[in-house]
């Protein structure tokens, strides 16, 4: 390549860092985040809360992917229902504290 050296490694990660918006803690409830990444908290007792983003084009076209990131032992996540324009996290086991959730939409 006329003496330019390229260095090359298949295996080297991509740097991923989205834009996000974490919700502070004691605030719980539907929230509306418009970034690819975020959190929202679950309240005692609370199996689904609505998240407005306006990344979010419908079943069909978004994926949204989510996860407790909190130590609560007896939350259970059961599904995420894709609408357009928001998303809504169930559980099928409430947590029994306030339960951070984390999403990604893509």
């Amino acid at each position: 390549m006329n003496g330019i050296s390229i260095n090359y490694n298949p295996y080297a990660p991509i740097p991923f860092n989205p834009a996000k918006t974490i919700t502070p803690s004691g605030i719980t409830g539907p929230q509306t985040i418009n970034t690819p990444a975020g959190s929202v908290n679950f309240a005692a007792n609370t199996t689904s809360l609505i998240v407005t983003n306006n990344l979010v084009q419908g079943p069909d076209i978004t994926r949204v992917n989510c996860h407790i990131n909190s130590q609560d032992s007896t939350a259970v996540l059961d599904s995420t229902l894709i609408g357009v324009g928001n998303f809504t996290i169930r559980m099928s086991v409430p947590p029994s504290a306030e339960t951070i959730v984390s999403f990604l939409v893509f």
